[in-house]
């Protein structure tokens, strides 16, 4: 294995430059034989060595240094074979040689052989570092062989610079290309590049195309657009396309046709432009096709259009890990007065951040035609950060012009902004958001806003839960006409289901919320739907509302309504709050229509005290609530049963859970997989029974959940090509109960290999009676949050006897199941977090809660312990480290110690392949896992402040902490 590392450059300037030089691999090595001959017990290596940098003579010379297995080490002198040839060529005997040329090492039949070749520094101040290995073997010494190594077309670079005049090809055989200075590809010129080729750019350096750029890669071979230097923070600039430049045309099939195309590309390490556009790919009023491009790593948006018109489109790219100090940090698209069609679709766009108050970590989209056609659908838009609005998507326009918006299939999860972490919309014309899932963002699920009257909105289908705010949120001074149907809105928390302000009214708007699961969702108040709409009317009809909690001690309500409402034939029942509906208007405005509703009671004032208005305060108006239903609703969706009882043990999980009080129930499905979230591996469908045992299960941690479904549930009612799960949307199966963490323990006897298909086994019992061991046995459970409140995802609860361990999942709850009686010391532990313990006291039968607060941890955390819950109480055990990988972590900050938080940070190792780079959080805090033992660069750098290097030598299994010092320039 061959390992180059050399920087040495030949320039020959032009008008337009296309020279060849030597490129960053210029210094090869290779031993081509390592043999001894058994009979004689003398052997040789040959050492063969390609260094132009040292070629002016025959008599030119090159040190390699030769060990053997890593214990004998010696010097071999290598001589030119000719003049200018720059191959070098030496010979060292071994075993017991009586002929010895140059020197000569102990090596036997079955060592290995390590030759290493350190370069001087060039001009550039480039050093070469070069090795090979072999195993030396039995055979005939043969004559000496010549040498091997010599230049390829991957150790020379062509340089290019300046204007291309003409169609202009850059080939494959010519690769890497170097841009020494900008290029310029002059209106009605093409550039074509071929399959395969590394373009290299210098620090600074642009690609601006006023005419045509075909570069068509394919897979495998992709055209790579990256920059000529090793250091970690010189970027090259960007590739520009103006307005001259030729747009993509395509056929009514909406297949490429011709012009401007990046197709199986990657363009990396790019810095953008202060002036035409923050983007590693700048686009001012042209159209491209980008297609199949990797687009990643760049210090700028990944591409940045403006004044666009006509066709553009977006396929099947990946776009992540860029840092926009602008808007954007994915993909920015800015229209112009004249209409565009916009497809984004098949994509993975993630870890992009929009920096300093802006929008859109993914995707920012701006419309300012109202006959605008965007469509995004098919893409996972995941993890990317926006300090203001819209984590995942972010679309906008002017107040009276924003195009026709239909988002669908797409998953949009653990994205962060301050409002519309999902997704945000606003001033959209038309707007149609369906069939995605948009979970476990921070900041929200979807916020709607319009920014004139008349505007249209349809949310149907989508499956949004676990995000930290809002379901569904809007707060606008105009009107519309709004639809949110068949949704799942489930599991948000600190924002409640859905909220909807709008203080705007016209003759022909409307509102309607209709068919939703608005499930366990939490807010301090109105944890439900909170409905202030100045219309002509809102219709809220057929929505199951079930188990949601508002957390205000005094006077919460699940629903709040204020104007025109009508709440009709819904299920509203077993939420946490003192009353589930409450009257906002004033007495004398509007009164509101709750006829028809199921209650949870077929007692008339059981109802009415879950009902606040005149009743309670005469100020308020009154709620209708005559005629109530006496049973629950089939027309809403179908409620989710509760587990009541988990238990895992010989290789099994035994569920326990209610029935269901729907007329029309047919039977229930069990899920389960090995990680938290509602997002399963397996499923099965169990039939009308409350209790279950799934067999030949792993000795580990599972996550189960059960669902109920009814008479008109079809498993061929799930469309294979969405992503969401049509029978919930429907309402014909019910969200998921919710998740219970459950760890199996070994059977005592030989288990069934781990291949087979997990058994399930009924046990036929409608009304399920409680094992023994469940009965005599507790559990704990809480929270786990950190200074701020927020969860803390991924911690380790566990108590000082007995072997009890959980895990939170991403709403930092955690639960341990099967406790014995007794009291322990109770403490909860997470990664970069300080440890905190309590004492609890478990009786069996019950449920104890405790909840944490953890505080960043300075200096690293112990090892958690790998404690594995057990029925039966035994000693824990601190468990031997399974790995000897080491860990670097650390603070930057600035120079009076305040945090720097989302600076960059990259570790470099010296000797192994890693390159690692890190955003430091809002402590400052960063941290790099699974390091062998080597010397690392660490290199820190934020706009604004100068650059910081810091080095670690770090052995095996160590752990470092290092503290990096940012002065502002």
């Amino acid at each position: 294995m061959k390992i180059t590392l050399f920087y040495a450059i030949v320039s020959i300037c032009l008008f337009f430059n296309i020279s060849t030089a030597i490129s960053d691999y210029d210094a090869n090595l290779e031993i081509l034989e390592a043999i001894i001959d058994e009979e004689t017990n003398e052997g040789r290596a040959i050492v063969s060595l390609y260094d132009p940098d040292v070629n002016s003579s025959s008599s030119s010379q090159n040190l390699v240094n030769i060990t053997i297995s890593g214990w004998e080490s010696t010097t071999l002198r290598l001589i030119e074979t000719g003049n200018d040839t720059g191959s070098f060529l030496g010979t060292i005997g071994m075993g017991g040689a009586s002929t010895i040329i140059n020197t000569r090492i102990s090596a036997g039949v079955g060592d290995t052989i390590t030759v290493t070749f350190t370069d001087d520094p060039d001009a550039s101040g480039g050093i070469s570092v070069v090795e090979d290995t072999a195993e030396v073997v039995a055979g005939s010494l043969s004559a000496s062989p010549t040498p091997s190594v010599t230049p390829t077309s991957s150790t020379v670079s062509t340089e290019v610079s300046g204007k291309i005049t003409s169609d202009t090809k850059w080939k494959k055989e010519n690769s890497p290309y170097l841009v020494t200075g900008n290029i310029l590809v002059n209106e009605g010129i093409t550039l074509t590049i071929e399959e395969g080729v590394t373009i290299k750019l210098e620090e600074g350096k642009t690609l601006q195309i006023e005419g045509q750029i075909v570069a068509r890669g394919k897979e495998g071979k992709e055209i790579i657009f990256t920059t000529s230097s090793k250091k970690d923070d010189d970027y090259w600039n960007y590739i520009y396309l103006s307005n001259t430049s030729i747009g993509a045309t395509f056929d009514s099939n909406g297949n490429y046709q011709n012009g401007t195309i990046l197709e199986y590309c990657i363009i990396e390490n790019a810095s953008g432009s202060d002036d035409l556009g923050d983007g590693a790919v700048i686009i001012n009023g042209t159209n491209p096709y980008i297609n199949h491009c990797t687009i990643q790593n760049n210090y700028a948006s990944g591409i940045y259009a403006y004044n666009v018109s006509g066709v553009f489109k977006i396929t099947a790219c990946v776009i992540s890990n860029n840092f926009a100090n602008g808007v954007a940090g994915g993909i920015y698209i800015g229209g112009s007065t004249d209409q565009m069609t916009i497809t984004i679709s098949d994509s993975t766009i993630e870890n992009n951040t929009a920096w300093r108050g802006n929008y859109g970590g993914g995707i920012y989209l701006y419309s300012d035609d109202s006959d605008d056609i965007i469509s995004i659908y098919n893409n996972k838009i995941n993890n990317n950060n926006s300090d203001y609005y819209g984590g995942g998507i972010y679309i906008s326009g002017s107040y009276s012009y924003c195009g026709n918006i239909t988002i669908y299939n797409n998953t949009i999860s653990g994205n962060t902004a301050s409002v519309g972490g999902g997704m945000g919309c606003y001033y959209c014309t038309n707007a149609k958001i369906y069939s995605n899932i948009i979970s476990n963002n921070d900041g929200g699920g979807i916020s709607i806003s319009d920014g004139t009257n008349g505007r249209t909105t349809t949310i149907s289908s989508n499956m949004i839960f676990n995000n930290t705010g809002h379901g569904i949120e809007s707060s606008t001074s105009y009107y519309g006409s709004h639809t949110i149907t068949n949704n799942i809105i489930c599991d948000n928390i600190d924002g409640g289901g859905i909220s909807w302000n709008s203080s705007g009214s016209g003759s022909n708007d409307s509102f309607e919320i209709s068919e939703n699961h608005i499930i366990r969702n939490t807010d301090s108040n109105a944890a439900g739907i909170y409905i202030y709409n100045k219309s002509n009317g809102t219709t809220i009809k057929n929505n199951t509302i079930t188990d949601n909690n508002s957390e205000k001690t005094s006077d919460s309500y699940t629903i709040n309504v204020k104007e025109d409402i009508s709440l009709n034939y819904n299920n509203i029942f077993n939420n946490t709050a003192k009353y589930e509906l409450y009257n906002d208007n004033s007495y004398g405005t509007n009164d509101v229509n709750a006829q028809n509703n199921w209650w949870g009671s077929i007692n008339s004032s059981d109802i009415e005290k879950s009902i606040y208005d005149w009743s309670d305060d005469s100020n308020k108006g009154f709620v209708d609530y005559e005629p109530f239903e006496t049973e629950i609703i089939t027309d809403a969706p179908i409620s989710p049963p509760s587990i009541i009882a988990t238990s895992g043990s010989n290789n099994q999980i035994t569920l326990n859970w209610t029935s269901n009080p729907e007329s029309d129930m047919a039977g229930y499905r069990i899920y389960w997989g090995k990680n938290p979230g509602y997002s399963y591996e397996n499923s099965v469908d169990v039939g009308n029974v409350t209790k279950y045992t799934i067999s030949n299960l792993d000795k580990t941690t599972y996550y189960v959940a059960v669902t109920a479904y009814d008479n008109d549930y079809n498993i061929s009612s799930d469309d294979e090509d969405t992503i969401v799960n049509e029978n919930m949307t429907n309402g014909n199966e019910s969200w998921y109960s919710e998740e219970k963490e459950v760890s199996v323990t070994a059977e005592s006897t030989p288990t069934p290999s781990p291949t087979q298909t997990p058994i399930i086994i009924p046990t036929n019992t409608i009304a399920p009676t409680p094992t023994p061991t469940l009965t005599e046995l507790g559990a704990i459970f809480g929270s786990v949050v950190d200074t701020d409140g927020k969860p803390v995802a991924n911690a380790t609860v566990f108590t000082d006897k007995g072997g009890y361990s959980a895990k939170t999942g991403s709403n930092g709850i955690y639960q341990l199941n099967n406790v014995a009686e007794g009291s322990y010391l109770l403490t909860a532990l997470a990664e970069g977090y300080g440890p905190v313990s309590q004492t609890v006291t478990v009786k069996s039968g019950e449920t104890t809660q405790a909840d944490f607060t953890i505080l960043r941890a300075i200096t690293p955390p112990t090892p958690v312990p790998s404690l594995s819950p057990s029925v039966n109480p035994v000693p824990s055990t601190t468990p031997t480290p399974s790995t000897l990988t080491g860990k670097i972590l650390g603070y930057v900050v600035d120079e009076i110690d305040n945090p720097v938080k989302k600076a960059k940070v990259r570790c470099k190792g010296k000797n192994t392949n890693v390159k690692e780079n890190a955003t430091t959080n809002k402590q400052g805090y960063f941290e790099f896992n699974n390091l062998s033992a080597d010397s690392y660069k660490i290199t820190a750098k934020k706009k604004g402040f100068d650059k910081s290097k810091y080095n670690v030598n770090l052995e095996e299994g160590e752990e470092k902490e290092i503290e990096i010092v940012l002065e502002e320039k």
